[in-house]
């Protein structure tokens, strides 16, 4: 609109790493387009990619596609959720996991809502039910003595922890060794369960940031690279 022309150096969060209209993807699409677009079951296509990730990933046994990060992350929730009877979620104060409405919780709060004395769940848009924050549990990120105190006070009621080992929100900031090892320690000592978000770091490594960094969680949600 300003007459000024700007390189995308962006790329959707790591969704277009090969940057727009790489030459070998529209050559795909244009392979693929004449086969067809979207199907109502897994197609072949879907396989080789599951395939693929399970092969990749030493954490990986089995592939639920769905149509986007945040629905992934509802996904694992629910998975979650079932798994151990327990209704409750941990989350990172300031972590980002899309706009599912049990993730949507202290994202980018504004300085006057925050409590210093300590980590309070706040909603993030008008109109989520207040009765989202009562099954959302706060923790700070890389600080570890404080999250095994809150950890080990809700363990009874927590089904999940989900967390991104690269924090998106705040800077790309990735979780430290002892942090992050203490956390996998505590959730397989509780029986919760721990959900690495990898929609956008997955582009650490050719198994993600959980090969990169050596620690394998319960279930991973990956979107956009992939």
């Amino acid at each position: 609109l300003d007459d000024n022309a700007r390189i995308d150096f962006h790329n959707n969060y790591t969704a277009q790493i090969h940057g727009h209209a790489h030459p070998r993807i529209n050559a795909a699409v244009e392979h693929q387009l004449p086969r067809g677009t979207a199907y109502s079951a897994p197609g072949a296509q879907e396989y080789e990619l599951a395939k693929l990730l399970c092969e990749r990933i030493g954490s990986i046994e089995q592939v639920v596609f769905n149509n986007s990060g945040t629905e992934a992350v509802m996904v694992a929730l629910r998975c979650a959720r079932a798994h151990t009877g327990r209704n409750k979620i941990g989350l990172f104060e300031g972590a980002y996991h899309g706009n599912h409405e049990y993730v949507s919780v202290t994202v980018n709060t504004p300085l006057s809502k925050l409590d210093p004395s300590g980590l309070t769940a706040i909603p993030e848009w008008p109109g989520q039910p207040p009765s989202v924050v009562e099954d959302v549990i706060v923790l700070p990120y890389n600080d570890l003595d404080r999250s095994e105190s809150i950890l080990r006070e809700h363990a009874s009621e927590l089904a999940c922890l989900i967390m991104e080992p690269v924090a998106s929100n705040f800077g790309y900031v990735p979780a430290e060794e002892e942090f992050l090892r203490g956390i996998r320690e505590l959730t397989t000592e509780l029986g919760v369960v721990l959900v690495f978000d990898e929609v956008q770091s997955f582009r650490l490594s050719p198994g993600g940031a959980q090969e990169y960094l050596g620690v394998t969680p319960d279930v991973t949600t990956f979107g956009k690279i992939i």
